[in-house]
Parts: structure tokens; sequence; C-alpha cells
């Protein structure tokens, strides 16, 4: 089965990195990206995308319109129908980022920028 990955940051280098990664890892990954977390919101949370949906979300914290918190806290009131593994992105080691995306049951892990290509490759291939 093809995995369907979503990225939702506003850094296009980041964006062109991580896609490369992935590729590099399966080129047969479907990648959807998104620049704020009210983009991908709107997309996943639209019936005509459910096929889009993804099994894997990389999130970054900070962007313009919605940041990672309020796309998680909209995220948390929709009740879809699977659930993907997001892991938060940031360049931030401030604890209190850490501590908050805990909150989150689905938030599986909060992960530094830039993102080590072993750990992308075990998070992929899990």
């Amino acid at each position: 089965m093809i995995k369907k990955i979503a990225i939702i940051d506003d850094d296009p280098i980041l964006i062109f990195t991580l896609k490369y990664q992935i590729n590099k890892i399966n080129s047969e990954f479907e990648i959807s990206q998104f620049s704020n977390g009210k983009e991908a919101f709107d997309f996943f949370s639209d019936d005509t995308n459910s096929a889009h949906f993804p099994d894997i979300i990389f999130l970054d914290i900070n962007m313009p319109i919605w940041d990672a918190w309020d796309f998680l806290n909209e995220w948390e009131k929709y009740k879809f129908a699977t659930c993907p593994l997001i892991y938060i992105l940031s360049s931030s080691i401030n604890p209190k980022d850490i501590q908050n995306a805990k909150k989150y049951c689905f938030v599986k892990s909060f992960l530094i920028k830039p993102i080590d290509f072993e750990n992308l490759k075990l998070i992929l291939t899990y």
C-alpha cells in the first residue's frame, strides 16, 4: 500500500528537502504539501478529498494563518474516520512547545528541524 504523507510547513526549503528525502526512501509515497494549517485542515475535512487522506502528517509549529496549535485544536474537534500519525516539526527546543505537543494524543512525536535522514527512514518504514 502506498503511504500518503502531508507536509504542512511554510518553508519552501524544508519542503523541498523533506520531499527529496522521502522520495529517496520510497518514490511511491504520495506527498501533499500545504503552507499553513488552515489550508491543510480545509482540504482534509472536505469529503471529496478522502482519497488523499494522509497516513502521516509532518506539521510545522510556526506558520501564518493557522499555526500547529490552531490546526491541532481544530483537528481534535473534527471526527475523522482514521487518524494519521502526526509529527510536530520545529527548529525550537522550547520545553513549552514540547509539553504543548504532548497534550494531543494523536501527536506521535516532536522532531527538531532538520529531520535526520535515519530518523525519517524509521518513521516511514514502520
